[in-house]
């Protein structure tokens, strides 16, 4: 009597290597269309990871420059300027001769408006 299992295992062998040889068109066209739902769902996250991230750093570097200002002006004995000027902010020291040097320049991001501040001289002290 012969064994039943070599020659089911050489059948089954033989019928998936000689129908499967590659991967047709709709099966690569279905794989490529997830793809793209996949990268369209996730990348409006990214940008918005990187707008965040763009925008800290901004808001970082805007409550640093006052102190910096300050710094500035106390090591060097002259006056120094925060000024607002269009699309970004800029530090200027003013030299007794009224000669401005641009110290730092701070570009405002894209949506972010910013304004002076006006003091009420009524409730100043």
């Amino acid at each position: 009597m012969e064994p039943i299992w070599p020659r089911a295992a050489k059948v089954t062998m033989q019928t998936f290597s000689k129908a499967n040889k590659g991967f047709t068109l709709i099966e690569l066209m279905v794989v490529v269309a997830i793809v793209f739902m996949f990268a369209a769902s996730i990348s409006p996250r990214l940008v918005a990871v990187k707008n965040g991230q763009d925008f800290r750093q901004f808001v970082a570097s805007l409550t640093s420059l006052p102190v910096y200002a300050r710094e500035k002006s106390v090591s060097s004995g002259q006056k120094v300027e925060l000024r607002f000027q269009g699309d970004t902010i800029q530090l200027v020291q003013v030299a007794v001769d009224l000669a401005e040097t641009p110290i730092k320049t701070l570009p405002v991001l894209d949506g972010v408006r910013v304004s002076k501040a006006v003091k009420d001289k009524e409730s100043a002290p």
